[in-house]
């Protein structure tokens, strides 16, 4: 498992553990039903979801698109 530092606002670093595996989403554009539709095959206990491309753009709903995007970094330390 690799690791890594997260910076915290206070100042203080958090450590993040990186799992081996990883699942990379990248240029959904906005479409949102495909985002869901791709995390549905992605498994939160054995791969680190990263983000890559454009989230946004000219899709169907792109502020869903980040909104999910930060709640997953949150919830689950995506990257």
């Amino acid at each position: 498992m690799l690791k890594w530092e997260v910076p915290k606002q206070s100042g203080r670093k958090k450590v993040q553990s990186i799992k081996e595996e990883v699942f990379v989403v990248g240029d959904v554009h906005g479409e949102i039903t495909l985002l869901k539709k791709l995390l549905e095959k992605w498994d939160r206990e054995k791969q680190q979801l990263i983000f890559i491309g454009d989230l946004g753009d000219r899709g169907e709903n792109s502020k869903a698109c980040f909104l999910l995007a930060k709640e997953l970094v949150e919830k689950y330390g995506a990257i």
